[in-house]
């Protein structure tokens, strides 16, 4: 297996990144070499905490763009309102060598963490654990799908109305396609966002529900459009769901 993607290369433009959040390295994977894991974070006297997820699969790679985008373009306004926990990084092993699984074939995200019927718990994940807060309010998981438009699959409190749709609306203003189909993979869908009622254990947007987040979501990236559509779109929808939670409580 050959690499396809030069991972301490993306790893030193984290590092190198211009951001009002902090770094830190939070640890390590060892399969053909040693592949550290890094996390930006702020923490503060803010009420809320948001967790921001890319690269979960390592072939995915749009995700990890978004997030050091993210990073770049941060409005520093959203310190007042969120402490951050951004991992943009989550499957080094699978980025480099553009592989959905971990370095022990794995799907990280259908075995985050140790539930019946799959009692596996990934190294990788472990690693973030030890980071999550201890209530997360919110998380957001970028993906990508063989779709041909945006869509996200979002879980939330039965209270609470859709923070997603604000997310789509951002999208759509980019002049950017948003799904339309009435159902994904069987679940109904409603402009672009997927009511996650369907149990998914053992994926790390059901982990963040269980933790207590008013809302856990899976932005899912088409793979039609060109990489800086993508970028454009899901940093669009960040900056949406980002604005409109700040006036939810």
């Amino acid at each position: 297996m050959r690499k396809s993607r030069n991972y301490l290369k993306t790893f030193n433009e984290f590092i190198n990144v211009n951001s009002p959040l902090e770094m830190k390295v939070i640890g390590s994977v060892h399969y053909d070499i040693c592949y550290p894991m890094i996390e930006f974070y702020h923490h503060s006297k803010a009420k809320k905490d948001v967790v921001l997820l890319g690269g979960v699969h390592g072939n995915e790679s749009i995700g990890v763009k978004v997030m050091l985008r993210f990073l770049q373009e941060f409005q520093k306004e959203w310190l007042d309102s969120y402490n951050f926990y951004v991992f943009p990084i989550v499957n080094p092993f699978g980025y480099a060598y553009n592989i959905r699984g971990n370095g022990a074939k794995y799907d990280i995200n259908r075995h985050a963490y140790t539930q019946k019927p799959y009692p596996i718990e990934t190294v990788e994940f472990k690693i973030l654990e030890e980071e999550f807060p201890e209530s997360v309010n919110l998380c957001i998981d970028v993906h990508q799908n063989g779709k041909k438009n945006f869509y996200c699959y979002e879980k939330s409190r039965p209270d609470k109305e859709s923070l997603a749709t604000f997310g789509m609306q951002e999208i759509k203003k980019q002049k950017i396609a948003v799904e339309e189909a009435s159902t994904i993979y069987g679940e109904k869908c409603i402009q672009g966002v997927v009511n996650s009622i369907k149990d998914k254990s053992n994926t790390i947007e059901d982990y963040m529900f269980s933790k207590g987040a008013m809302y856990s979501l899976t932005l899912e990236n088409p793979d039609k459009p060109t990489e800086e559509e993508l970028v454009i779109g899901s940093l669009a929808f960040l900056r949406g769901v980002l604005n409109k939670f700040k006036e939810i409580k």
